[in-house]
């Protein structure tokens, strides 16, 4: 019994020991991560107060770091309380808003050369898809920004943001079959035509 004693003993200040060592390296990098957290979290925050609606992030923690996860609380009332972003709660216009703004708050805290989203304005009301498309613009434009690529099979007429010089739009088109009539497919007299009008609006 003395030497089980002792060996249980061991394992304990085995394990001490290790724990020490474990909460001397996790300290400092829970402390980043929650810095990390505050800021994202403020800026969610305004990005939602954009669309009247309200955003937030929660952290929760598990015994395992690998159980760890953040989630995105969102309302889209005022009288609302925040709910934890999911599909059997939120519209799917909803989810998107939400993920869009959630995407612009973090992306400062990941540096890449370039960022692509595909079709994110699906499913959103036009006031909405206007108001994440200011956001994008004004997010991703001006010096030191990463390249941004949205990707979509449809734009709403009279996006303002786009009027901006870091901004360039691509229209791609499969072939002159898929028009009746391809000859008035004619992109230099579509941008003439608007910078004419936009000439005159502001004579």
């Amino acid at each position: 019994i003395e030497q089980l004693e002792s060996e249980i003993a061991d394992m304990q200040a085995h394990f001490a020991e290790k724990q020490a060592k474990f909460d001397e390296l996790r300290d400092p990098w829970e402390v980043t991560l929650n810095e990390a957290i505050d800021g994202m979290r403020d800026k969610f925050g305004l990005f939602m107060q954009d669309l009247s609606a309200g955003g937030g992030l929660e952290l929760k923690k598990a015994n395992s770091l690998s159980h760890w996860g953040l989630e995105i609380m969102v309302r889209f009332r005022e009288t609302a309380r925040l709910e934890k972003l999911q599909a059997s709660v939120q519209s799917g216009g909803e989810r998107s808003v939400s993920t869009i703004m959630y995407l612009m708050a973090m992306q400062d805290m990941m540096p890449s050369p370039f960022r692509m989203v595909d079709e994110i304005n699906q499913g959103m009301d036009e006031r909405n898809e206007r108001l994440v498309f200011k956001r994008i613009v004004e997010c991703t434009t001006g010096a030191d920004r990463p390249q941004y690529w949205l990707i979509t099979p449809k734009l709403l007429e009279g996006l303002t943001a786009m009027d901006n010089p870091d901004v360039t739009a691509l229209v791609v088109m499969n072939g002159p079959w898929n028009l009746k009539r391809p000859q008035d497919w004619d992109l230099d007299s579509f941008v003439s035509k608007k910078k004419r009008l936009a000439a005159q609006a502001t004579a």
